[in-house]
């Protein structure tokens, strides 16, 4: 099945307006777009765009088949650099925006035209910004280009279309989505992001007192003594989870996320998260708007070997995180873009067993602590129960300019 990906291009720009820019049929490279670079189906496809005709917002949509992508730059022996350009038509001269070269803007007013290069990922989100709302009526010009050995050329069907006079900018082409090292975040509603967290749990409660006539005396017996026996010093959270897992209650544990987070293998993987979220909200805020941010992926995370305790890696062995990003807003000032927001840390982690895991719980003595095995026993019994642990924390009114990282903002430390 080909693959079919999605670009939406966004380009952070402050125009008056938009005015057709004129670009020659012989400019339009026709085989990117009409009958494909093989003959067959185009590589590139516009599926249309939104404005908002409050704000002046614009979101473009491309669709882009990567198969016949691949089997063209296999043709022609090289990957394939693309980019969008957007221009008023009074500071192009001569109907070439770009240096045929560089793929740079050219002319006295160079500096007004505005070109994004783009990088082929799963999901790039980009937005066009800073239009006249009085002007949304005028015609835009949205070319898509690539470099080639001959030159800059330049990729549409139609170098100039017409906004409706009435469009709904989030209604038609939201949301948008960026995705930073494999995390997926978006200014739409939370999709299903814990999809192995689900699965872990519907796992769990198909095993629910699935064999009712275990013998499970012994395992209690040495549950027991883990929890009153002096060999277990050190190892406080390990047993405060498994009294409770012994109660049989089920449903959701309060994480202490502070003491979690004294953890340095706890707050390397916070930081790690945190700073994925800066770079998300970076891309994704817009001036003069506030925006929430969901984290689309839950980023599984293991106990940082050396860097934790030994009783957080009995606690919750591995964990999921979320980072949730609320009231986010942008000023740019002097060239420098000035953020602010607030940060909504979330620890997940679904208590259980290993039932094909017989070593000793805490490596003690196997006569006095039970295995994994024996503790996922009493949850198929019935005498036990596994369970949702949870912890949040949430960093209010952070403010950090373009670029800075965790460990420079005082407002996360």
């Amino acid at each position: 099945m080909k693959r079919k990906i999605i670009l939406f291009f966004t380009v952070l720009a402050v125009l008056c307006c938009l005015f057709a820019l004129s670009i020659s049929a012989d400019e339009i490279y026709g085989d990117f777009t009409k009958e494909g670079a093989d003959g067959k189906a185009p590589i590139f496809e516009a599926l249309g765009y939104s404005v908002d005709p409050n704000t002046g917002s614009l979101c473009v949509e491309y669709s882009v088949d990567l198969d016949a992508l691949d089997s063209y730059e296999a043709e022609v022996g090289k990957k394939l650099g693309f980019g969008v350009v957007v221009a008023y038509s009074g500071y192009v001269e001569n109907g070439k925006p770009l240096d045929p070269n560089t793929a740079k803007p050219v002319g006295a007013n160079a500096d007004k035209i505005i070109v994004v290069n783009l990088e082929r990922t799963a999901i790039l989100s980009v937005r066009v910004t800073g239009l006249d709302p009085t002007q949304y009526k005028k015609e835009l010009v949205l070319s898509l280009f690539t470099k080639t050995d001959s030159g800059v050329k330049y990729i549409c069907d139609d170098a100039s279309v017409e906004v409706p006079s009435t469009v709904s900018y989030h209604g038609i082409r939201g949301p948008f989505e960026v995705t930073i090292n494999g995390i997926t975040y978006s200014t739409d509603k939370e999709t299903n992001p814990a999809a192995d967290r689900v699965k872990q749990m519907n796992n769990s409660a198909a095993a629910y007192k699935s064999t009712p006539n275990a013998n499970v005396s012994g395992a209690k017996t040495k549950a027991r003594l883990v929890l009153i026996g002096g060999a277990a010093a050190g190892y406080d959270h390990a047993k405060e989870f498994l009294e409770y897992y012994l109660t049989g209650k089920g449903g959701t544990y309060n994480i202490d996320i502070n003491d979690f987070l004294s953890d340095s293998g706890a707050m390397k993987s916070r930081n790690s998260a945190v700073d994925n979220a800066l770079r998300a909200a970076e891309s994704l805020a817009l001036e003069g708007e506030t925006i929430e941010i969901i984290n689309q992926t839950e980023e599984n995370h293991p106990m940082q070997g050396e860097l934790s305790s030994k009783d957080w890696q009995y606690t919750v062995g591995s964990y999921f995180t979320d980072v949730d990003i609320m009231n986010l807003t942008v000023t740019v000032e002097n060239g420098v873009k000035t953020y602010t927001a607030s940060f909504k840390y979330i620890v997940v982690d679904f208590y259980n067993w290993n039932q094909n895991d017989y070593n000793p719980f805490l490596g003690l003595p196997s006569f006095i602590s039970p295995s994994p095995h024996e503790l996922y026993t009493l949850h198929a019994q019935g005498s036990a129960q596994e369970f949702l642990s949870y912890g949040e924390i949430t960093y209010s009114n952070v403010t950090w300019t373009e670029g800075q990282k965790v460990d420079q903002i005082s407002g996360l430390n």
